[in-house]
């Protein structure tokens, strides 16, 4: 999200839309407040009870809980019934063993236990937060940053997965394998747009876009302008640089069914998930206005840009306050490949960014 401080915890603090590949089938019994607090609570006494757990019975506890969770909510885990994420997480606890040493095995298998029941438990929590009831409850509570920060844990989710190689390789070949995740690992070609707020990072953006089109570069991403009446900022609406396509974003004392989540502005729902989807379209160049504090912490385009820097290698420009460019780049283990200004010349930014893409 943009830089102001109202824009900027406008469009970070909605809570993420689930993915709907994760959710087709509804739970067992319904959905409500009281079974996501409990599914929270036993996701947080299992990761207690593991670490006091001997190896047999901890491996025997993970498989019962998340077999609950995949009996009570059929649809949020179905993709985690695939053989190559369990195959994946089995070849790195063992790899992880070999690196640490003596111990190493039973501290990576923990690992492994940890991690697939994080899996299905946030399966099983998003789930529960697809229901509009339970989301407008945990907006009254003002629990709206811990809404996006559990949605967008887990919607990161499909884009680890689709990292594992297939599960043949990873049996037979693992030493292939983890090869192959450590090349998907190599940092993705990341251009930042570093300025104060107000300095023109969306008008250099949306220049830049116009000069990659000419050199017959495909872009995607998403552009926030602002919206004004009178001198004052009244808003923050979503462009989709694929389609062309805007939707509101963000209004000052908007419709009371939008979440009133920072002040006086009202933040459409529909515009959070637009975002978002946005964001997950394929390009050579793809283009993210802008990454701020709240995504540093988790919320806004965190979720999204987790899975960017995992799986995109294709040049991204990002715009950031000048302030957090290296919080940015520590954040995503993201070195940038250069860090331009508002001032920078677009069609020298637009070469740069066609000669990265041909790399």
């Amino acid at each position: 999200p943009r830089a102001g401080a109202a824009r900027l915890d406008a469009a970070s603090a909605g809570a993420p839309p689930r993915p709907a590949s994760w959710s087709v089938a509804a739970p067992r019994f319904g959905v409500s407040t009281t079974a996501l607090l409990l599914d929270a609570a036993l996701i947080v006494a299992s990761l207690r009870l593991l670490k006091s757990l001997p190896p047999a019975p901890a491996v025997a506890y993970t498989a019962a809980t998340t077999a609950l969770w995949a009996w009570l909510y059929p649809g949020a885990t179905r993709r985690l019934t695939r053989p190559g994420l369990w195959a994946g997480i089995f070849v790195i606890a063992v790899g992880a063993g070999a690196l640490l040493g003596e111990g190493g095995l039973e501290a990576g298998l923990r690992m492994a236990l940890r991690a697939l029941l994080l899996s299905a438990g946030f399966a099983a929590l998003s789930q529960e937060l697809a229901a509009p009831a339970v989301r407008a409850r945990l907006g009254a509570w003002g629990a709206g940053g811990w809404l996006a920060a559990v949605e967008g844990a887990f919607a990161s989710l499909p884009a680890l997965i689709a990292r594992l190689p297939p599960a043949p390789v990873l049996l037979r070949r693992p030493a292939d394998a983890l090869s192959s995740l450590l090349d998907a690992a190599e940092p993705p070609a990341l251009f930042l747009v570093a300025g104060p707020a107000g300095s023109g990072k969306s008008a250099f953006l949306a220049a830049l876009v116009e000069r990659l089109r000419e050199r017959k570069v495909g872009v995607a991403g998403l552009l926030s302008p602002g919206e004004h009446a009178g001198g004052v900022r009244t808003g923050f609406d979503a462009v989709d640089l694929a389609t062309g396509r805007r939707v509101a974003l963000s209004r000052r004392g908007g419709p009371p069914e939008w979440p009133a989540l920072v002040g006086p502005f009202h933040f459409s729902p529909e515009g959070l998930a637009f975002g978002r989807a946005a964001l997950a379209a394929d390009a050579e160049v793809l283009v993210v206005d802008e990454v701020g504090p709240l995504e540093l912490a988790g919320g806004g385009w965190a979720a999204a840009l987790d899975a960017l820097a995992l799986t995109r290698r294709r040049p991204m420009v990002w715009a950031v306050r000048d302030g957090l460019v290296d919080a940015v780049q520590a954040r995503w283990s993201a070195p940038a490949s250069a860090v331009w200004t508002p001032a920078t010349d677009p069609a020298a930014a637009a070469a740069a960014l066609e000669a990265a893409g041909q790399q």
